[in-house]
């Protein structure tokens, strides 16, 4: 019922928009093909193609004339979805886009009513001195301005690399001008930059009332570059043009961006990329369940770019802009009654939604609510009713998902998120393991029902009864038509003990220490989060640092069981350090996991100055004569103490508490300490009340007093 809505919105029929002295060339009535009625053409003349799939890859030549569909005559929906453009057989293989407008052309030339697919883009030279590039899957437009509307632009791409730098633009790529591109409809297209659409060096185009779905910006060619905007790529404005590219009342919905995150904008911008001082005034759009390996679903770095009243997952600054969820309703991304997207567009009178003709100040549809803007495509004076395009499209965050570590005998829980990028309900019917193991049970109800936009998740639980490694495939069996064959994903799965240990490396900044600190001590931390021991070696890394006495780590070695954590000392001894003094000391802290099959070697940077002056006499002042262990202060003590002792000389020592029965609860010290006196804190918060000993040791002498901790 939808489609045949009469279109009214759109004022008339392109076709009389014409002048009367002009042509009307019919396809294939009069000339076999679309090129052969173009090249009989004259500025103002239509090109009218019957529905059909026509095997071309067409050029405007130059000429202001309409080529369109049946769709130009009445504005019925089904002549777009009938008469196809397909560009997949070329005549010069360097020469694969569907459609080429690249003669400055102006807004007179105007491409609408048709379904473009199977083009693989043009090699291009870059007008401004680039090099090669591989462009304009869908179509291509350079040096000119033409209207593109109302066509379906599915399944093309521009990945090709041979003899190029890059490949961009999927579904249309527009340069050096200011192209109108209106109510389209770019699904599934695919590129190495703006899958969806690339404005390059475009002032004052005109983006309104598309659809800009399911795009993909990933890297196709092994060592290519890819520079995100899985939806749209807008880069540089026009030489001496400073106009703003509108962008207004599109919904950009599931497009994705993937690349090596090191490259400019490469895996940014899954919904948008604007950059390189690109001119970009969007307001109006929705931006919903678009993916990216990096940043935002719009990334505008180096350009002049405003974002308003539009709806933006995740959220974007800006005046009426919102991040809910826009709810669709179950059909070609129209908004339902209770999307919070309805009236929620620029409240200007000029961007209000066209008025129904029996009733007073609500809106027609496709439009909803009043007449105050929608965001969206359905939203504004340029609305109108799409065709019937709609399918469920099931997306995932990832291809492979992991267990963990779990022994035999325990469970492991995994939620797998499952995103519905498509327009209509997508529903999961059944999960099939390739294995067929029964370890392996699925924990969610099925039929799981995704509505469009939405999302939900799968858990699964693994419950190993034996030692060993999980590999395996699950397959989703659901209602997403667009792939040929069920979605799977691999699960993975490790039921041998295995270690996994951590360790914060942020560098830790001790800043300025004075030289006459007879020691400082920081301490940081060791986790294993694994299901298996494993033995960690310490060493330092001292970068310049004289004599390496000056500096300890302790403990130098150490297994730590599953589930453990262990605190790690690093001590500095001030007095020590060799003159002249350093600017910066930065030695490393390394840690070295034997046994753990992910990293094994930690390092944490440790940087610090030395300043002041050491004086000599003070520092024999300050060198007691004879090794000795003071009582501990406060004794009897709840929970903290004060324990210190002298050294006559620089050597190895060890501090370590013991209980009644001598087992080592603690270790204080273990490791070089200067001649003078040394002052440590012992916490006994976790260890139960009574007495304990404390043992100093160094070099041939040994004292040991005791302690008391009360409740």
């Amino acid at each position: 019922m939808k489609n045949k809505i009469a279109l009214a919105v759109v004022a008339l029929p392109l076709l009389l928009c014409a002048a009367a002295s002009a042509k009307v060339l019919h396809v294939p009535a009069s000339h076999a093909s679309i090129q052969a009625a173009i090249n009989a053409a004259t500025h103002g003349d239509t090109v009218l193609v019957a529905p059909g799939t026509y095997f071309e890859n067409i050029i405007f030549r130059g000429k202001r004339i309409i080529v369109g569909s049946h769709y130009v005559l009445n504005h019925d929906v089904k002549f777009i979805r009938t008469t196809i453009i397909n560009g997949s057989r070329p005549v010069h293989p360097d020469t694969t886009s569907c459609v080429l407008i690249i003669n400055r052309e102006d807004s007179t030339a105007v491409l609408a009513g048709f379904t473009l697919t199977g083009g693989r883009g043009t090699r291009w030279l870059d007008e401004h001195g680039a090099g090669y590039y591989w462009e304009g899957g869908g179509v291509l437009t350079a040096l000119s301005s033409p209207t593109i509307r109302d066509n379906f632009i599915v399944d093309n791409e521009a990945i090709n690399n041979a003899r190029a730098a890059s490949a961009g633009g999927g579904a249309i790529r527009s340069g050096d001008g200011a192209p109108r591109i209106l109510n389209n409809v770019m699904l599934a297209n695919r590129a190495m930059y703006g899958g969806g659409l690339v404005l390059n060096y475009c002032s004052g185009a005109l983006v309104r009332n598309n659809i800009i779905a399911e795009n993909r910006v990933y890297q196709a060619v092994s060592g290519a570059q890819t520079f995100g905007g899985g939806g749209i790529w807008i880069n540089v404005s026009l030489p001496g043009v400073r106009v703003a590219n509108r962008i207004e009342n599109n919904t950009l919905i599931g497009n994705s961006a993937t690349g090596n995150p090191t490259g400019a904008v490469s895996g940014q911008g899954g919904a948008l990329v604007a950059w390189n001082s690109a001119i970009v005034s969007a307001r109006n759009n929705i931006f919903w369940g678009n993916t990216q390996t990096q940043g935002g679903p719009i990334a505008a770095a180096g350009a002049t770019f405003s974002l308003s009243y539009s709806a933006v997952q995740g959220g974007y600054a800006g005046t009426g802009n919102v991040a809910l969820h826009p709810a669709f309703a179950d059909s070609a991304y129209y908004l339902s009654l209770n999307s919070p997207c309805v009236d929620a567009g620029d409240p200007s009178t000029s961007d209000n939604d066209v008025e129904a003709a029996n009733a007073s100040g609500q809106a027609q549809w496709p439009s909803r609510g009043t007449v105050r803007n929608d965001m969206g495509a359905y939203g504004g004076p340029g609305a109108h009713a799409f065709w019937g395009f709609s399918r469920a499209s099931l997306g995932l965050a990832a291809a492979s998902y992991d267990f963990g570590n779990i022994l035999p005998g325990n469970s492991s829980v995994l939620a797998v998120p499952l995103y519905n990028n498509g327009a209509t309900t997508l529903r999961l019917d059944d999960t099939q393991l390739a294995s067929g193991t029964t370890t392996i049970t699925r924990l969610t109800t099925l039929p799981l029902l995704l509505p469009a936009a939405g999302s939900d998740t799968l858990r699964l639980r693994w419950m190993p009864t034996q030692n060993g490694l999980l590999l395996d495939t699950l397959f989703l069996v659901t209602n997403d038509t667009t792939k040929l064959n069920s979605k799977w994903l691999v699960l993975r799965g490790n039921a041998n003990p295995t270690p996994v240990v951590t360790v914060n490396t942020a560098q830790f900044n001790l800043g300025d220490i004075d030289i006459n600190t007879p020691r400082v001590d920081t301490t940081f931390w060791v986790y294993n989060r694994g299901t298996g021991a494993d033995s960690l070696y310490m060493s330092i890394e001292y970068r310049g640092l004289k004599p390496t006495s000056a500096v300890s780590l302790s403990p130098a070695s150490a297994s730590i069981a599953a589930g453990d954590s262990l605190r790690v000392r690093f001590s500095i001894f001030p007095r020590t350090f060799a003159q002249p003094l350093l600017a910066l000391y930065a030695p490393s802290a390394i840690v070295n996991s034997r046994f753990s099959p992910g990293t094994k070697r930690f390092e944490k940077l440790m940087r610090f100055r030395i300043v002041g002056a050491l004086a000599v006499d003070d520092h024999a002042a300050n060198s007691p004569a004879t090794f000795r262990l003071e009582q501990n202060y406060p004794n009897p003590f709840n929970p903290s103490t004060k324990l210190r002792f002298h050294l006559p000389q620089a050597q190895h020592a060890q501090l370590r508490i013991y209980d009644e029965l001598g087992r080592t609860v603690a270790t204080l010290v273990d490791g070089f300490m200067p001649a003078g006196s040394h002052e440590v804190f012992f916490s006994a918060k976790r260890l139960a009340v009574g007495s304990y000993y404390y043992v100093l040791k160094a070099g041939p002498h040994e004292e040991r007093k005791k302690m008391i901790f009360l409740p």
